[in-house]
């Protein structure tokens, strides 16, 4: 019975006077002013745009991916669980219909398992690099040393030098 009363109350609503909105100047899309009627005009616009962005009805399933299913049961919608539920298996039955239509069409649709198709190059990449930086760092490292080594015994022959001429 709550029904009802809302649907009464929404009609009470929606009865105003329109006797306003005649008075008023209306114009279409394009800026022209109406001679046959503000309200056909206004409809025919709209009838125009909407025609102008639809969706064409030549086009490939594959680009539209559109699906239906079966609305048949009526759920009360007071009832979240059974609305609920109601959604899932329309979710579900839409899917499984996606599925036997991609199949029949022979087109792939299922991602590829995590990491390994992309991530294993990448990997490879940074091991190499990681392996060539410490070949770089050891080499730095011995050249190092043997500058260092270069610049110990240089002080050392100094020093014989300057012992040498009795400073």
């Amino acid at each position: 019975m709550g029904f009802q009363s809302k649907e009464s109350s929404l009609q009470a609503e929606n009865t105003v006077d329109d006797d306003d909105d005649d008075d008023d100047v209306m114009e279409d899309f394009n800026g022209e002013e109406s001679e046959s009627g503000p309200k056909s005009d206004m409809k025919e616009g709209l009838i125009n745009k909407l025609k102008y962005i639809s969706w064409p009805e030549n086009v490939d399933w594959m680009h539209g991916l559109p699906l239906d299913t079966d609305q048949e049961k009526k759920v009360d919608v007071n009832d979240d669980s059974a609305r609920q539920l109601m959604f899932y298996t329309q979710a579900l039955e839409g899917t499984r219909l996606a599925f036997e239509k991609f199949q029949s069409m022979g087109a792939s649709f299922k991602r590829r398992r995590a990491g390994v198709g992309s991530k294993r190059p990448k990997r490879g990449k940074s091991k190499e690099a990681k392996r060539i930086a410490k070949e770089v760092q050891a080499e730095k490292l011995k050249e190092r040393a043997k500058q260092k080594k270069q610049e110990i015994e240089a002080v050392k022959k100094w020093r014989k030098q300057r012992q040498q001429n009795s400073f």
